[in-house]
């Protein structure tokens, strides 16, 4: 995907933040569109969302 220091932050906040809210599915819910928007900016395949 062409992953660079700054997305290896995020991620690593990603997972920071549904590790201290694990049974908030809202909190979860924010971080999965985040992801999500993520992904479409940088697709494993092109033509893939």
């Amino acid at each position: 995907r062409g992953f660079g220091h700054e997305e290896m932050e995020r991620i690593a906040g990603w997972i920071d933040r549904v590790v201290t809210h694990i049974d908030d599915e809202a909190e979860i819910g924010k971080v999965r569109a985040e992801i999500t928007e993520l992904c479409e900016a940088k697709p494993l395949y092109p033509g893939m969302y």
